[in-house]
């Protein structure tokens, strides 16, 4: 194709903005494509960022039409590098295809028989979810696993709960540096998750990895994302359930669809008197207001 056929830093800015504003990428990506008609690599990767915002339609029939053109794909490219980082990159879509639509046998045979391929790739956690799901992991070891493998295995609430304690002011009190996500002093953590479980799973969702949804909620003065006070936080939680796995104060990401919460708020609220706590040592340790 010559020098025209990409532009590498292009690809990677779109890419880089796709993290936090998946909607502007999209319509980079489409821009990017009037000039670069031929990218075929690139086009997979547009796939997969539309199946992060779960037009799985779409997705599907760009995944199909390069498998089924990749013979006249190959003759075009003339390139075993570039073939070899497309077959890559195919599988990555087809899995997170396969994840989206909850076809986990699917998913599984498929990572196996492609596993020479990918097997350097950090996709450990797709076939072991898989697994899970389709009843082949020993309930008896989720104590021995890591936070994530042992939710994977047997999702239990109160561990998330506990997981959870990181980013509250209280757990950190003691800590030698904070957690770059803290909640507010009087953000109620159960309230809260309470609530945001009636919008979930829903179309509000995106799919940015192959097991989990991220929902984002407004709520003025939730929390810090570093030194900056935000008035959002993310939600996340496994693809397609109300299953929370983790969630965070964060700062606006731009154009994602959100919920506002501040209706929970009550309109006015009682004055009261203020103790000196250990909320309040923590605020003053790090100069926080």
């Amino acid at each position: 194709m010559g020098k025209f056929y990409n532009d590498f830093w292009e690809c990677k800015r779109i890419n880089n903005i796709s993290k936090n504003d998946p909607f502007q990428a999209k319509e980079l990506y489409d821009l990017y494509f009037q000039k670069y008609p031929f990218d075929y690599i690139t086009y997979v990767y547009y796939a997969m960022l539309l199946l992060t915002l779960n037009d799985h339609q779409k997705a599907e029939e760009i995944i199909s039409d390069i498998e089924k053109n990749r013979k006249c794909i190959e003759l075009d490219l003339k390139s075993e590098n570039r073939m070899a980082k497309l077959d890559r990159s195919l599988i990555y879509a087809k899995l997170k295809l396969y994840s989206y639509y909850n076809e986990y046998f699917s998913a599984l045979n498929y990572f196996i028989a492609n596993y020479e391929k990918i097997k350097y790739s950090k996709l450990s956690i797709v076939p072991f979810y898989c697994r899970a799901k389709l009843g082949s992991v020993d309930k008896n070891t989720r104590d021995n696993n890591l936070y994530i493998y042992r939710q994977i295995i047997d999702y239990q609430y109160d561990d998330f709960l506990n997981h959870v304690q990181k980013h509250i002011p209280d757990y950190n009190i003691d800590q030698q540096e904070p957690n770059k996500y803290l909640f507010a002093t009087d953000f109620d953590i159960e309230k809260i998750i309470a609530e945001v479980k009636k919008y979930m799973p829903s179309s509000l969702s995106v799919f940015p990895t192959f097991i989990s949804d991220n929902y984002l909620f407004k709520y003025d003065c939730c929390g810090r994302e570093g030194y900056k006070t935000t008035d959002y936080f993310v939600v996340v939680a496994f693809h397609g359930t109300k299953d929370i796995i983790t969630m965070f104060p964060a700062l606006f990401y731009t154009n994602i669809k959100y919920v506002d919460l501040n209706y929970l708020r009550q309109e006015k609220e009682k004055p009261y008197v203020r103790t000196r706590s250990q909320i309040d040592k923590f605020n003053k340790k790090y100069n926080l207001k």
